[in-house]
């Protein structure tokens, strides 16, 4: 597997986890508070994210400066995301979408992991490239986990409908 595919699967675990409440915001706008409390949960959800990948990649002391500039690219990706979902939320209040300005807003919003791998890609490459073999090893393995379960239900990540569908 490349660095670059491995990368991939790492956006779309944050992605997973940054977008996880999206489908719920996006049918309603949520009050004042709500959205504030949302606000609160992802940015706990990324850290979270973001400590758990730390802790399984064992990222030394020597390693801080360069997991910093790792994470940071994944902060900077999670708050695209959210300030892509709060725009539509914000045009929600002032008129009905309409069939345009959705796809508009899926583009806008599709676009976000696409520019956080191109971010990603040269601080975990160089992080990469001062790990040890066991945790080159562990990365290779925890960046190709969603990449699998995607392959499982098939190449675009969709479960293959059967005729009984």
């Amino acid at each position: 597997m490349s660095l670059k595919s491995a990368l991939v699967g790492g956006i779309v675990m944050l992605g997973v986890v940054s977008v996880s409440t999206a489908g719920a915001r996006a049918a309603e706008p949520p009050a004042n508070k709500t959205m504030e409390k949302n606000v609160v949960g992802n940015a706990d959800r990324v850290e979270a994210h973001i400590k758990e990948l730390h802790d399984k990649l064992k990222i030394t002391s020597e390693e801080e400066a360069k997991w910093k500039d790792v994470a940071d690219a994944m902060r900077k990706t999670a708050k695209e995301v959210h300030e892509k979902l709060a725009d539509r939320t914000e045009k929600e209040k002032t008129a009905p979408l309409t069939a345009v300005d959705e796809l508009k807003h899926y583009e806008a919003l599709q676009q976000v992991p696409y520019d956080g791998a191109k971010r990603l890609v040269d601080p975990f490459e160089d992080l990469y490239q001062s790990m040890s073999a066991e945790q080159k090893k562990a990365a290779d393995a925890l960046f190709a986990q969603p990449h699998e379960a995607a392959r499982a239900v098939g190449a675009s990540g969709h479960r293959h409908m059967s005729k009984a569908d």
